[in-house]
């Protein structure tokens, strides 16, 4: 695979839509990407339960609660 996308969560809202958007886009193009600094400016920065789950369907290796960083390669089984 070419370089890995890498996307800053600082940015704008950082959180959901940006995650969800990402994962479509590289499940579309088959290309990998990185998110850094998921929700850096909320309350309670990181991945939650929800954005957790939204990795559930892709992979079987699930982000933490917290993770301020999450790494997604796509794989079709």
């Amino acid at each position: 695979m070419e370089d890995i996308v890498e996307i800053d969560g600082c940015l704008h809202e950082g959180g959901g839509q940006m995650i969800r958007s990402s994962l479509a886009l590289s499940l579309i193009l088959n290309k990998e990407f990185r998110m850094v600094n998921i929700r850096k400016n909320r309350p309670n920065p990181g991945i939650n339960n929800q954005l957790r789950s939204v990795f559930s369907a892709f992979t079987e290796k699930l982000p933490k609660v917290g993770d301020l960083e999450i790494y997604f390669y796509p794989k079709f089984l």
